[in-house]
């Protein structure tokens, strides 16, 4: 069945690179963009994904594994949608309305 509804404005995926490759030794990596994050990554190490804070963590455009990466190892990272703020404008108009009705 086919979605019914608006179309989706946000929540979208972006794959990130690595700048350095797999050695054995390295765990620090740097990403071709930065996260706000760890949640906003899906990270697959050859094929297996990798757990949130217990196999890694980020922090900018850093990817931190908490062992290295074995020589000729595959990723794929995915980061999750963007950070979202919300519509400030409209809150504020609700909370002036709010304030009419109480005077």
């Amino acid at each position: 069945m086919p979605y019914i509804g608006r179309p989706i404005d946000a929540g979208d995926f972006k794959i990130i690179t690595l700048s350095e490759a797999f050695d054995g030794n390295r765990v620090d990596f740097t990403m071709s963009e930065s996260v706000g994050t760890v949640n906003q990554l899906i990270v697959i190490l050859s094929g297996v994904v990798q757990h949130w804070t217990d196999a890694y963590t980020v922090s900018g455009t850093t990817l931190t594994f908490a062992s290295a990466p074995a020589n000729g190892e595959t990723i794929k990272i995915l980061k999750l949608g963007s950070v979202l703020s919300p519509n400030v404008p409209a809150l504020q108009k609700y909370i002036y309305l709010i304030r009419m009705v109480t005077i």
